[in-house]
């Protein structure tokens, strides 16, 4: 019986030795030169600043520095200039101050669509490993639950991919306004914030909000979505409802609204859809058959991209006796080494046709694998 291998690729964990983390790469720009666009973005994950005055990229110096606590700083490959970072993430006023709205520094590295970037001051190493040949030119490499994955066009310098922020206000009165205490999205990850896996189809998302006022009023708890309001409904002392997501969402934010007949208290919730690359088989064993050509036998099978995002995949066999051959771009390839099936849109179906030359073969059963990888 023949067997169908799934062989997946997987990232290395970047590695932290230090409170430095490097959490996002621009490393193909396309809002200008390919070269002097290139920037890193470092977040100070401790509770301690740091000097970046001994560090280095890839052995390279930068700009001195010193980041604080919890602070992001991006490390720009030309900073200043025509066609430089202030120039594209700046206000273009040819310097960079607190104006710009986050700090930066100038520094000299080269980047790759597949690389691993070394920050180290001689004792202690962060590495990222990432491949981002499979991403959109000018989205970045985010860090993402220890991988870097595909992040925005343009990035987010400087910030995190996803800002949730708080105004702590207070008002003389005689009504104390009433709070929410907490509240519960669906969540399909454990991260902090939310995020949602990209649904394939109309999606329901629970949400559970649980509100109280001291002055033990009558509450009203409603979410507005996508433009429209609608309350939920008080169930065992907490509000319950539902939003609808739809395929091909990118994200959205909804907002929380407690009124007590007097003030309403409002809380804004930003929710991140996650884009996913996954690919099944239509089977896990296939036999090859005689076919109309004497000496020719036959078999296929089909892969579907089940994910969010345009895919090629590649396909080999293993070193046996027997070698099957492909028929992909109009010839028949044989599958000692990988060979690229055409990109496959979300949703696509591609049958892979293959082929054994058995007239010079004894007469027996043969076996072997059939590996697939996006």
């Amino acid at each position: 019986m023949k067997k169908i291998l799934f062989i997946f690729g997987i990232l290395l964990m970047p590695l932290q030795v230090s409170a430095l983390v490097i959490t996002e790469i621009m490393h193909s720009p396309a809002q200008g030169s390919d070269t002097n666009l290139e920037w890193i973005e470092i977040l100070n994950d401790g509770n301690k600043s740091i000097d970046l005055s001994l560090w280095k990229i890839d052995n390279s110096n930068f700009e001195d520095a010193i980041i604080i606590p919890g602070e992001y700083l991006v490390i720009a490959r030309k900073l200043l200039g025509n066609q430089s970072f202030e120039s594209v993430w700046g206000n273009n006023d040819s310097i960079w101050d607190e104006s710009d709205g986050f700090s930066a520094i100038d520094g000299s590295f080269s980047l790759l669509e597949v690389d691993a970037i070394n920050l180290s001051n001689g004792i202690d190493s962060i590495i990222a490993s990432y491949d981002a040949s499979s991403f959109k030119k000018g989205a970045t490499a985010i860090l993402v639950n220890g991988t870097y994955v595909e992040g925005t066009l343009n990035g987010t310098p400087g910030f995190p991919e996803n800002l949730e922020s708080e105004i702590s206000y207070s008002y003389q009165n005689e009504n104390i306004a009433p709070r929410i205490e907490s509240f519960f999205i669906e969540d399909d990850y454990n991260d902090s914030g939310v995020q949602i896996n990209s649904p394939k189809e109309l999606r329901q998302i629970r949400i559970t909000v649980n509100a109280t006022d001291e002055n033990e009023d009558d509450l009203e708890v409603s979410i507005l979505f996508n433009s429209k309001e609608s309350r939920l409904a008080l169930k065992n002392g907490s509000f319950l409802g539902n939003i609808t997501i739809y395929p091909n969402t990118t994200s959205f934010n909804l907002t929380f609204k407690v009124y007590d007949g007097l003030e309403i208290v409002e809380k804004d919730v930003s929710i991140e859809i996650i884009k996913s690359k996954s690919y099944s088989l239509s089977k896990n064993s296939i036999r090859f058959s005689k076919s109309n050509i004497p000496g020719i036998s036959t078999a296929s099978f089909k892969i579907k991209n089940n994910g969010d995002l345009p895919s090629t995949y590649l396909i080999s066999a293993d070193e046996t006796s027997i070698i099957p051959e492909v028929f992909v771009s109009n010839q028949w390839t044989r599958l000692s080494n990988e060979v690229e099936i055409p990109e496959l849109v979300p949703g696509e179906e591609y049958e892979v046709i293959l082929r054994i030359k058995s007239n010079a073969m004894k007469k027996g059963i043969y076996y072997g694998k059939i590996k697939v990888r996006a």
